[in-house]
This record gives structure tokens, sequence and C-alpha cells, in this order.
């Protein structure tokens, strides 16, 4: 038993797709040609295994009635319809292999879980070849048997959410509210008890710096649920990440049980056991539970056990003696940027002076407004915890516009998810939303019904409206685009597709299209010989296999695997070896940064390059050395080895093994054979595909940050000098 459960619905074939979508009087024959006529101009599509009639038969088919009635008196209607050897299954069609059971005349879906009895008493499935089978059961302590949005069962009593907003504000699921300046990644929230008829999961909050700023934001939610890892991550609207791979929402993955839409600002990921997480891909984030996860959590979200006081508890159980240790200790493993998990406050506060001005009506002070935009919010939302940090972050950021505007954003969330009605407080010249063609902003809106996936496949929005966009009358959401439903594009497997888009299956042997009608066409595909199947920048599809790392002028490094950090303006280390050694093939290249002078900024000044008996040494300058002599260029070292210059850059060419690109500017390229996949190291990188390990220092030991990683692949065989220390006359 457990709190995790599908929802129990009746198959309902009047709702399947049937909708009228003309009031015009014309005769019958006309008005289904009519119809037809629309269905092909504006693409109405079906789901899945169904397709278009204009006058099917008002008795169709379904797993609860495996035909349809001889004495059918429903007249024929237009819709989706399932194809033939399929069957309607609740709201999609099945094979009948897949139909489900009819138990004391009800239809359930295979593999779900029912109650039967009003009391919760015994809990049946309905399984394989229509067989029921079911088992006495009792609601959890925190749970009680009643009817929610239409499905009868356990459900948890009461619920907790926790709160991240504007610079790193947190309340946790008690009660507590603190601040914490870490910029890591960090376990929000996580099950760390034994009970195993709760759902799983675990929420990691990831932390950086904006710019050069101490203003910590949160850079993204990622949501470790039913083996997936889902992320959402900063300024993405209408996207998210799902095992790193870009995906449109709406999104359905497990069948269901994880669906993500967006609504208003937001982004909203919901599970079948009724987690809910909020992002508004900038200011603020939001977790909420049920309550059968009382005391069953642990993170920087505290352990949800309705008392406030011990919050602060570290994974080992033991209680904090500060803020800044209890989030150090919930730092992840793992960290793709250099970070810091110890800070304390950046600032003091603000002055007396200054938290006047920042807390007049016009600025913070509308949070407080006695017939504010957010009158009726106050009653249900502490308005005053948010005024704190709406004057914090204003002194700390000097009464920047989109600092007010952030922390108002923050408390217009909470109010609208905690249903509260809320006035309009946004205006054309203070903190306006700028919408997309064919859209305007509305104070609460339902993104989530108005969109192409929403015309055929059954919504999963959550019963709050949101302040954001909205289409203009005629068009409809398209990802983040308002269209005409014309232009609207397609659902499969529960990814939703734009019109002409088209994506690669995990293994590339299929990619499929949306084409016009909401028709999706799968063809054969295929990586050739010199590509390889996988995912860069969150697209999958086949890549070259030759490995690419750069060194940019800016000091940023990328690794073959895309990893990507800031290296130090002066420091001498291994930019790329081959560690393999079983291979036939050995280079080493070492890089020099230096500067020279206090004003000058990052600048490769030299790299060494070692093969098998040979060393080759080249500047932006456009010099060159072999062995220690100067070179002309260009220079043939060996059959396979050659040094030259093309259009002002110098090339080091080692047959089809590795080529090194220096430009005038001391920005440098290098491409390695796909021979050498997993056979380096060095600031590089191994080139085995995965990003996750590219952290991997000179000692095999995982390094905390990048800064970490590339200092311990200095060059210890060169001596490096310090900068000079001018001495003041």
């Amino acid at each position: 038993m457990g709190i995790a459960r599908r929802r129990q619905k009746v198959a309902k074939v009047s709702t399947f797709a049937h909708r009228d979508i003309t009031t015009i009087k014309l005769t019958k024959r006309f008005f289904m040609a009519y119809r037809h006529l629309l269905h092909m101009e504006h693409g109405i599509s079906c789901p899945s295994h169904s397709h278009f009639e204009v006058c099917g038969t008002g008795c169709p088919a379904t797993c609860y009635s495996f035909s349809s009635p001889v004495d059918c008196e429903k007249s024929c209607t237009e819709g989706c319809y399932c194809d033939s050897g399929f069957l309607l299954s609740g709201d999609e069609c099945v094979p009948i292999s897949q139909c489900g059971c009819v138990f004391r005349e009800r239809y359930y879906k295979k593999w779900e879980k029912f109650y039967p009895e009003g009391q919760c008493k015994d809990q049946c499935q309905c399984g394989e070849f229509g067989a029921v089978q079911c088992q006495a059961v009792t609601c959890g302590p925190n749970e009680e048997c009643r009817v929610v949005n239409g499905v009868h069962g356990c459900h948890s009593t009461g619920q907790g959410t926790c709160v991240i907003s504007g610079s790193s504000h947190y309340i946790s699921f008690d009660g507590l509210t603190y601040n914490f300046y870490g910029t890591c990644s960090y376990v929000l929230a996580e099950v760390c008890s034994g009970d195993l008829h709760l759902g799983n999961f675990s929420i990691v909050v990831e932390n950086e710096n904006v710019g050069n700023s101490n203003k910590t934001v949160t850079r993204s939610v990622k949501v470790n649920v039913y083996g997936y890892v889902i992320a959402m991550e900063r300024g993405m609207q209408w996207k998210v990440k799902v095992n790193e791979e870009i995906n449109v929402v709406p999104l359905i993955l497990e069948k269901g049980k994880i669906r993500i839409n967006q609504e208003g600002n937001s982004i909203i990921l919901q599970t079948d056991f009724d987690l809910m997480v909020l992002y508004d891909a900038m200011f603020s984030a939001r977790l909420t539970i049920p309550g059968a996860y009382r005391s069953a959590i642990c993170g920087l979200c505290g352990d949800f056990n309705g008392q406030s006081n011990d919050d602060f508890r570290r994974p080992s159980g033991e209680l904090s003696a500060n803020v800044e240790e209890f989030g150090a200790s919930w730092k992840t493993n793992w960290e793709g940027h250099d970070c810091v998990d110890g800070r304390k406050e950046p600032h003091n506060g603000c002055n007396p002076i200054t938290g006047a001005i920042f807390g007049r009506d016009e600025e913070c002070g509308q949070l407080l407004i006695e017939n504010g935009p957010f009158m009726e919010c106050n009653k249900l939302v502490n308005a005053t915890d948010y005024f704190n940090h709406c004057l914090y972050d204003m002194c700390a950021h000097h009464g920047q516009e989109q600092t007010v505007c952030g922390s108002l954003q923050a408390y217009a969330t909470a109010c609208q998810s905690s249903g509260a009605k809320m006035k309009p407080w946004r205006t054309p010249d203070f903190c306006p939303l700028s919408c997309p063609d064919n859209s305007h902003y509305e104070v609460c809106t339902r993104t989530c019904d108005i969109t192409c996936a929403s015309i055929t496949t059954p919504s999963s929005c959550s019963d709050r409206c949101f302040e954001g966009c909205e289409c203009d009358p005629g068009y409809v959401f398209d990802g983040d685009r308002c269209v005409t439903m014309d232009r609207c594009g397609c659902m499969y497997n529960g990814r939703y597709l734009s019109l002409g888009a088209s994506l690669v299956i995990p293994d590339c042997l299929q990619r499929c299209s949306c084409e016009n009608g909401g028709v999706v066409m799968c063809s054969n595909f295929s990586c050739s010989d010199t590509e390889f199947c996988g995912l860069q920048n969150g697209n999958r599809g086949c890549f070259e296999k030759q490995g690419t790392c750069l060194l940019s002028l800016q000091g940023n490094l990328t690794s073959f695997d895309n990893l990507s950090g800031p290296v130090a303006h002066v420091d001498t280390f291994e930019l790329a070896s081959v560690c393999n050694l079983t291979s036939d093939v050995w280079f080493r290249l070492v890089v020099i940064t230096q500067q020279c002078r206090s004003e000058d900024g990052f600048r490769v000044s030299a790299l060494h390059a070692y093969f098998p008996n040979v060393s080759i040494s080249i500047n932006p300058n456009g010099e060159a050395w072999v062995n220690g002599h100067a070179v002309e260029l260009p220079a043939q070292v060996s059959s396979s080895l050659s040094v030259s210059s093309v259009k002002g850059a110098l090339v080091i060419n080692s047959g089809t093994d590795m080529e090194l690109v220096m430009s005038e500017s001391g920005e440098l390229t290098l491409h390695v054979s796909p021979e050498l996949t997993g056979a380096l190291c060095g600031a590089c990188g191994n080139f085995n595909r995965q990003i996750s390990d590219d952290l991997q220092g000179a000692r095999g030991k995982p390094a905390a940050t990048f800064s970490e990683f590339i200092a311990s692949w200095q060059a210890c065989d060169f001596s490096r000098c310090e900068p000079l220390k001018i001495r003041a006359v």
C-alpha cells in the first residue's frame, strides 16, 4: 500500500476527442463535410493508435465492452477513433492484450490500483488477463480515506511547503526562515526514512553568483524521481532537461506518473504521489509534499516534523552549530563550476534611512499595503517574511528595479500557489512582463489549458491560475510562442513536437518528425562510421567522433565532453596527454599562461608539445622550436609530425591522431582522433563522452571545483615564476 496511486477512471467514450467547433446551422451532410474540411485545414490531431472520422459510430468498442453494441441508438459523430486492433481504455487506445479489468461493473486500466470499498480496507490491482488481486490494507498514520480530485483512496492529511526566493532566502517545511549563500549544489529535500510505501525522490538545488557580485541565485532545480533526472534551469522557459536531453513542455513521463507543464511564469512538475515542484526559472522555487512525508524528509528544507528548532540537522543526524555548517553538510559530491559553500552574509543589511526608502509603498511596501494588490493574499501567506527578504535584497543590490520585481514576483507566486486572488501589480513602467507575439499579460491565466498539446492530450494542470502571458483569441501556445491551431504540432510518447520538428530516439536508429495534421512520421536513421550517437548541448543526434577541446581568449576551457570553467591568469598545466599505456600513440601538451602587466587579462604565452623523441614549442607571436632549436615554418618534423602557419595561426599536426591550433591572439583549439576515446587525461578531460567524470583530478580523485581540478593538473616539471610585486616608492 502506498500514497503513489494512479487515478481511478472509468472509460468515458463521449470525452475521447469529440468537440463542437462551430455553431453554424447547416444540413447534416454539409455540416459533416464542413467539419472534415476544418480537420484537414486546421490539423486537428488524434492520440497514438487512433484516427479521425467524420462520421464514426456513437458507440465505439472499448475494453469494457470489447465490441460496439448492435443496437446502438446514438447517431454518428465526428472525432478520434481507435485504429483496427486497438480498443479504448480510459483515455487511450491500447492493443486488446493491454486491456484492463472489469470489477463490480467498473472498468480499471491494466496495473491500476484501486479501493473498491468506501473505507479503504482493501486495495486491489488489475493484472494480466483481466484478473484482479485484492489484499487487506490500512491507511498510513498521516493519511485518511477520502476522495480527492475524483480519486477514492488513502490520501495525505495536510502538506508541507518549502520555498527558496531572491538571494538565497529559505523557508523550511516547518516555517524556519534563514539565509544561506553557498554557490554549490545542495540537497534541497530527499526521502531519508526507510518507509517503502513512500514514493522516493531527491531534489537538488544548484546555486551560483551573478556576474562579479555577491548575489547568489538559483541556477537550476533538479528532481530525481522514477529513474529520471529532470532539470529546470534558470532562464529556460517552456523547456526542461530530462537526463540531460532538452524537452519542450508539456511533457508526460513514466505513463503519466510525471507531468510537467508551464503555468504562467513557472514550470510545474507533478507526480502521481502528489509531489509538486514549481520554479519560475528566475527568482523563486517552491516544493510541496504531502503530509505522509512527515519526519521522513531531510535536506535544506528541514525534516518536516512540525518543529522548526531542529531543522539545521546534518546528514549524520547531528544538529549544526550555524547555517553555514548546515548548508555545507548538504553539498552534493559533483560540481560543474567553481563554488563556495560556507560564506557568511555578504553585508550587514539595511541602515534605517535606506530601509525606509526601499520600504515605501512604491517598492517593497507593496507587500504590506492594506488595500494593495496583495491584500487578499496576506491572510494566507506571511507577507512579513517576503517584505524582509525584499528589503535585504534591495539594500544588498543597491536598489536595482530587477531586485524588487523579483521579490514581488516571488510573493505573487506564493500567493497564487496558495489559491489567493491577486490584483494587478505590474504596470508598463514598473516590472513590465514581456510576452511573445500574439499574446498579452494577464494577472491570472491558465497557460497550461491553452496549448496545442491540450487539444488531444488530457491536461494535468494544477487547479490554480498564475500570472503570465496568455495567447490572444484564436491562438494557442506552441512551446513558448502562440500560433493558430493549424500550426500546432504533435504529441509523441508524452513529448510535444512543434510542426516540422523532429527527435531522434536514444539509440539513433529512428528519427520521428511532426507533420501537418498532428501526424508523426518515423523513419530509419543511423550514424555514419565517423559519427557517434549521443547528446550535445541537450540535443540527441549523430555527432563527429573527433574530440575538440577549446581554451578561449577569455580564459574559459571547454573539455572534450563539454565541461567548462575558468583557468587562472598565471598557471602552467597539462592541457592533454595520452594516459592509456596500451595505446600506440603518445603525446603531452603543456600550456603556460601569464599576466605580464597588472592591467593585462588572460593570455596564453606558450605551449609545449611532447612526442616520442621530439618536443615542439610555439607561442602566439608565430614562433616555433623543435627540440629547443628555432625553426622556419612550415617544418616537417617527421613523416607524420609537422608544425606550420595557416592564416596567421600555428598548427601542430600529428597525422590523424591530433591537431592543435594556436591563433594569433592565443586561443587554443585541440582536435583528437576518435581512436583516442577514453585514452586521454589532463585539463581537457578523458574524452569518454561522459561529462559527469570530467572533474577527475591527476591522482584519480574527483575535484570539488573546476579551479581545484585545473590545479591538480599543474605541470610539476616546470618552475613557475610568481607575478612581480612592485614596491611602492
